[in-house]
């Protein structure tokens, strides 16, 4: 059978079910026009599970994340004035338009957001949407185009007069979030990576290479001399700081403030040199096969006493003066 056939059998079987659907409601009732009836609470659990799941997918792709509870939070707001919107009959449909994709979906962010300004309103809300779109095509990927699907389609074809099919809506609901949840992961990855650099730091004829993180978000500068400071962990400069006196190094107390703490001090030393390259010659140590992106002699670098990546992806913190330099390369 060919395929242009295999596609007229099938939207000839639709139309076909589709009839039978319609004759059997109008034997029923006499009516030759389909009504729906809309069940509020059922109608109000299906927006809930949805905007919980769909919110909660987008915070993995906005910065600073929020919490699984002011997710439900905004999803039950959202869904509580979806239900009040539908209660309400709309002459105009652009009043409608609006009320349902622009204030309602307002609401929902600055719910699971808190105070934001109209420009992180619209950066949220278009993360949202984008979410929003795929997942509905995560669900027909799944539904249509793999076998998992086919088995789905036997099992709901038993139950495809009811109008509610809450096994139906959890199962695609569960298997497209884990398909996006991999996604969004491997989208964070790959933007991770894409600015992870290697960095070679010198001291007293010593030198150690680490891996570097160029931090976008860190624009620390030395008070003092003007100089960006880049941010490394005290136990891997161990190595090449044995023996040497960081107080006679240009020590000094540089003020800073975080997410996580407003005000604080982070002890700061010049080291004689850094380098840095791409991450992927990584294993590359000579200068021939370097791609050389940022060097400074005398650089500010901060010690930090602890772990700056929990996953031990990097050990520097870079300042986000380096990733001007390496778009240039």
């Amino acid at each position: 059978m060919s395929d242009y056939v295999k596609i007229e059998y099938a939207e000839e079987s639709q139309t076909k079910l589709a009839k039978e659907i319609l004759q059997n409601y109008i034997e029923r009732t006499g009516d030759n026009v389909m009504k729906y009836i809309i069940y509020m609470d059922v109608f109000f659990i299906v927006n809930l599970v949805m905007d919980t799941v769909l919110l909660k997918l987008a915070s993995l792709l906005i910065k600073p994340q929020t919490t699984f509870i002011r997710c439900l939070a905004g999803a039950a707001v959202g869904s509580l004035l979806t239900c009040l919107s539908l209660l309400l009959s709309y002459e105009n449909m652009v009043v409608h338009m609006l009320i349902s994709y622009i204030f309602i979906v307002t609401v929902i962010v600055l719910v699971t957001y808190g105070k934001c300004s109209g420009k992180q309103i619209l950066k949220r809300a278009g993360w949202l949407y984008l979410v929003t779109i795929l997942m509905g095509g995560a669900m027909n990927l799944v539904y249509d185009y793999t076998y998992f699907g086919y088995v789905l389609r036997g099992i709901f074809s038993a139950v495809y007069a009811n109008p509610v099919n809450l096994f139906r809506m959890c199962t695609f609901t569960g298997v497209s979030y884990m398909i996006l949840l991999l996604l969004i992961k491997f989208i964070n990855y790959m933007k991770t990576s894409s600015e992870l650099v290697m960095v070679r730091i010198d001291m007293k004829g010593e030198s150690v290479v680490l891996k570097g993180l160029i931090d976008t978000g860190n624009s620390l500068k030395d008070p003092y001399f003007g100089k960006n400071v880049h941010i490394a962990e005290c136990e891997a400069l161990q190595r090449i700081l044995e023996g040497v006196d960081i107080h006679q190094e240009k020590y000094r107390l540089v003020p800073f403030h975080s997410l996580g703490k407003k005000n604080g001090l982070v002890e700061v030393i010049e080291f004689d040199e850094i380098e840095i390259w791409d991450y992927d010659n990584a294993d590359s140590e000579a200068d021939s096969k370097k791609n050389v992106i940022y060097m400074e002699k005398k650089p500010a670098i901060g010690l930090y006493h602890g772990s700056l990546s929990c996953k031990k992806e990097y050990e520097v913190l870079l300042n986000r003066v380096v990733g001007s330099y390496k778009s240039q390369v």
